[in-house]
C-alpha cells in the first residue's frame, strides 16, 4: 500500500509537467491573427502561448498573468477561450437604450476535451470601472447570452455578447465556462 502511494505520488510532477503544451491537433493559432502561429517541429515541445488554468482552478502556469482581450487562454481540461476587444455597434431601434455606449465582444471557445461542452452553463459577466454593466440582447444583430447548441469535442463556436458600457477604458469580463471550471477575468490594463 505504501509502495502505490509513494508511485502515486511521484507521477504527480509527470501529469502537471505536460499541461499548457501544445498537443496534436491542437490549432496554433486559434485566435491568433491570419499567418500567426507556426507549428513547432514533431518531438519538440512549445511553450505555452497563452496562460493555461491548469487544474481547473484559476491558478495559471504563470500567475502573474491575466488574460487580455485578443488573447486565448486554455483550462487544464483543453478548453480554450478567447474574447476579442469590445467594438461599439448599432442595436436594433426596438433596443431601449441605457445609459453608456452599446459594445459587443466575440467570444470565441474552442472544445479542446474528450466531452461535449454545454454553452448553456457559459456566465459572462463584464464590469466597467467597478460597475456591473448591463447586457443587450438583440438577436437581429447575432447579439446573444450564449450560444444553444453543445460544443462537440473538438468543435468549436463563435458568438457576440453586448453591454451598454460607461467607460471603456476600464473593463474587466469574468468568464465562467460552467461546471467544474472556475472563473477567470479577461482584462484591460491588466498585469
Amino acid at each position: 500500500m505504501r509502495l502505490a502511494r509513494r508511485a502515486a505520488i511521484a507521477a504527480i510532477p509527470l501529469l502537471l509537467s505536460g499541461c499548457g503544451v501544445l498537443g496534436p491537433g491542437d490549432e496554433a493559432d486559434f485566435g491568433a491573427p491570419a499567418g500567426a502561429g507556426a507549428q513547432p517541429p514533431k518531438n519538440v515541445r512549445a511553450a505555452p502561448s497563452e496562460p493555461v488554468n491548469t487544474a481547473e482552478t484559476n491558478q495559471f502556469s504563470d500567475q502573474a498573468k491575466v488574460p487580455g482581450f485578443g488573447e486565448s487562454f486554455r483550462y487544464g481540461s483543453g478548453l480554450r477561450v478567447q474574447v476579442d476587444p469590445p467594438e461599439q455597434f448599432t442595436p436594433s431601434s426596438w433596443i431601449e437604450r441605457r445609459p453608456g455606449a452599446p459594445m459587443r465582444l466575440r467570444v470565441s471557445v474552442r472544445n479542446g476535451t474528450e466531452e461535449e461542452w454545454n454553452p448553456s452553463q457559459l456566465h459572462l459577466r463584464l464590469a466597467s470601472g467597478f460597475a456591473p454593466t448591463e447586457q443587450i440582447f438583440d438577436y437581429e444583430q447575432d447579439v446573444i447570452a450564449r450560444p444553444e447548441d453543445r460544443v462537440p469535442a473538438g468543435g468549436s463556436v463563435s458568438f457576440y455578447v453586448g453591454y451598454w458600457v460607461p467607460d471603456a477604458e476600464r473593463l474587466s469580463l469574468e468568464v465562467d465556462p460552467g461546471r467544474g471550471y472556475q472563473t477567470t477575468v479577461v482584462a484591460t490594463g491588466r498585469q
